[in-house]
């Protein structure tokens, strides 16, 4: 996720792995981040992940969570951490699903920095609660769950038929000097 992140001009703090949730909530603090991003490898972890949300409750943190890795199915986010967690939370299944709401984030951002900006000129900018993200998000997409994509059937293979036989021809071997 960082290498597809960064190679698309977004700036990532890579904490590395096991990391406790005090060094994600200072780092989040220290950079100012737009976004919280925590991945998963092992089923442990998605109980680590749960623990690590309600901290970020505890201490008032309401940034946009990104979760994702072999771990999580979307459902299990959806229905089980969704519910614990006061801010924004997003699944991305794979990369480039990240990369994608992580370019919705960046929009629903810019524009409440924008729109908050234009209303009153000369007053310090902050960056917009998770109420005023979800309702951005609702509004956008018509929907209180922005994350939920649409199933499509799934590719049905055209049947082959079995392949013609293979004609031997005589194999000529060229020797370069």
């Amino acid at each position: 996720m960082d290498i597809i992140l960064t190679n698309n001009g977004y700036t990532v703090y890579n904490l590395g792995i096991k990391q406790p949730i005090a060094n994600v909530i200072s780092a989040w603090r220290e950079h100012e981040a737009d976004a919280i991003g925590l991945s998963g490898l092992l089923v442990k972890s998605t109980v680590v992940m749960r623990e690590d949300l309600q901290v970020l409750n505890e201490h008032g943190i309401t940034a946009p969570v990104i979760l994702g890795g072999a771990a999580l199915t979307r459902r299990y986010v959806e229905d089980d951490l969704r519910p614990r967690y006061k801010g924004p939370l997003h699944y991305a299944r794979d990369a480039f699903d990240g990369l994608r709401l992580m370019g919705e984030i960046a929009e629903l951002v810019s524009g409440a920095v924008a729109t908050t900006a234009a209303a009153e000129p000369g007053v310090p900018v902050e960056p917009p609660g998770a109420e005023q993200l979800r309702r951005m998000a609702s509004s956008a997409s018509g929907s209180s769950r922005s994350t939920r994509t649409r199933r499509s059937a799934p590719l049905r293979r055209k049947r082959r038929s079995p392949p013609a036989p293979r004609q031997w021809r005589k194999r000529r071997r060229w020797l370069r000097v």
